[in-house]
């Protein structure tokens, strides 16, 4: 379910989705999904040419989401943060994992528990989509 009040916000559902991402021909997904009970996602979006990033197990809150708020807790740990950060995606999620965690622990809230799901072959390819992502920077001569 998508809420965000006071907008009337269409039903998005994992097989929805999947269908939606399947009738458009892209092959190589990195899809990153920011809310509550996000893990549920995964099964149905999981193939071999997808990376699937959720702030939360299927069970789980994901917390931070008002309409104050730029992002979800997950989101401003990932984005705001670690993808500032890293180069690499994997290495942003697991400080992104770990800042959630210091962050819920803190205010006492449940664990989210953030999810990964990579298919074989974008582990092939996540590297090479990385170089275009975080291209290496040009050093100064003097």
């Amino acid at each position: 379910e998508m809420e965000n009040a006071p907008l009337d916000l269409t039903q998005v559902d994992p097989k929805w989705l999947r269908e939606t991402l399947d009738a458009s021909g892209i092959r190589w997904r990195v899809i990153v999904i920011s809310s509550c009970f996000s893990g549920s996602f995964v099964p149905a979006l999981q193939n071999d040419n997808t990376l699937i990033i959720t702030a939360s197990a299927a069970d789980r809150q994901s917390f931070g989401c008002t309409n104050e708020a730029d992002y979800t807790y997950f989101g401003r740990a990932f984005f705001d943060q670690a993808m500032r950060e890293q180069n690499s995606i994997e290495t942003a999620f697991s400080q992104a994992q770990k800042t959630v965690s210091q962050w819920e622990t803190a205010q006492g809230f449940e664990p989210s528990e953030p999810q990964w799901s990579m298919g074989k072959n974008m582990e092939l390819m996540l590297p090479q989509l990385e170089q275009r992502l975080f291209p290496p920077k040009a050093v100064a001569t003097p």
